[in-house]
């Protein structure tokens, strides 16, 4: 737990000693400026509307979600990307990269180019 209220788990630790030493190391590689953080969403695992209003609400520059198409009202989300695909969200990993370089609308690539500017849309 960091705090009261968050809890991340790192599922690949063998004991908590592990997870805290893996956590140290990697909070020391975020950028000290939180627009230089690029932060994503993907509706999977039990994503429902009310963690997309909460991931609205992140006060961060550079946010995307992946969503599939016509799930969600995303009219007031200018950084949802909406994904056509089978099933009842979209792929992870791999199968999403794939999906996403061929979007007409978004770039991946120049989204995490950090000279772009860093925005979604």
């Amino acid at each position: 737990m960091i705090g009261d209220d968050i809890e991340i788990q790192f599922l690949h630790s063998p004991n908590e000693e592990d997870a805290r030493r893996k956590w140290t190391e990697r909070s020391r590689r975020l950028p000290e400026n939180d627009a230089q953080l690029y932060v994503e969403i993907r509706d999977r695992d039990g994503f429902e509307a009310r963690h997309l209003r909460a991931f609205a609400a992140l006060p961060f520059k550079n946010k995307v979600a992946f969503l599939k198409r016509g799930r969600f009202d995303v009219v007031a989300c200018p950084w949802a990307v909406e994904i056509d695909c089978p099933g009842g969200f979209v792929p992870d990993g791999v199968s999403l990269w794939e999906q996403t370089k061929a979007l007409p609308h978004f770039d991946p690539e120049a989204w995490i180019r950090p000279t772009q500017g860093c925005s979604s849309n």
